[in-house]
């Protein structure tokens, strides 16, 4: 009995630190930038529009998945956090094999936004993290 209790723990510790290495966000709002000169000067961002997309960060895998129209598929890299705890940077690589880095922010008003990072494009998504 010792036994089947010991191993009924193993799975569950097993289950539920697999399911603490994924991460599962929504996406309420998405806005670009873009810059002709390869980061020296960028536009102004584009208005915020509206959005409901999915976003699975899987650090186990080190994947991240924006199921957009266009799916987004990042394979992940290095991450670091940043100024503190809550801000955190990630070396990514696109579909494409080019490079960037995704962030995940946390503004003073308390809103979350995942940026995509390129050397002429961001990507911005006001996100909320789900339970």
């Amino acid at each position: 009995m010792k036994k089947y209790l010991i191993i009924l723990s193993l799975i569950f510790i097993t289950f539920v630190s697999a399911n603490a290495q994924i991460m599962f966000i929504k996406a309420t709002h998405g806005t670009t930038r873009i810059s002709n000169t390869r980061g020296l000067t960028w536009e102004d961002w584009s208005e915020w529009q509206e959005c409901d997309i999915d976003i699975t960060i899987d650090l186990e895998k080190m994947l991240l998945c924006i199921d957009s129209k266009e799916p987004q598929l990042y394979r992940l890299s290095e991450y670091a956090n940043l100024d503190n705890e809550e801000n955190i940077k990630i070396e990514s690589v696109d579909l494409d094999g080019v490079k960037c880095c995704v962030y995940i922010l946390k503004w003073e008003d308390n809103r979350n936004t995942l940026e995509i990072r390129y050397a002429n494009l961001m990507i911005s998504y006001n996100i909320i993290f789900k339970k």
